[in-house]
């Protein structure tokens, strides 16, 4: 690894990156759920990952819009979005099941 660093530098700028936000989104997502699952079984241990993955996704773009938008716009519909994303985990869930 050092060597590679030594021999290309900007190329291992780049991949390091790529490394250092996929370790700092595991992390947020580890510290949102938690790093224990709760299924004893591989096939719902799979399903079970899937969904929080899902709300992992619709939470960050529901925070990207309110924080885009004017407060005053979507304070009214930060709730109902809240509620399409717990409903939409709860069909994926029962699709998988």
């Amino acid at each position: 690894m050092m060597n590679y660093w030594e021999e290309h530098p900007a190329a291992f700028k780049n991949r390091y990156r790529k490394r250092s936000n996929a370790e700092s989104t595991n992390s947020a997502f580890k510290r949102k759920f938690g790093d224990i699952l709760n299924s004893r079984k591989w096939n719902m241990q799979k399903i079970e990952t899937g969904i929080k993955v899902v709300i992992y996704n619709i939470r960050l773009l529901i925070r990207y819009r309110i924080r885009t938008e004017s407060e005053q716009r979507w304070s009214y519909w930060t709730k109902p979005l809240l509620a399409i994303a717990f409903y939409i985990s709860l069909t994926i869930f029962f699709i998988w099941c």
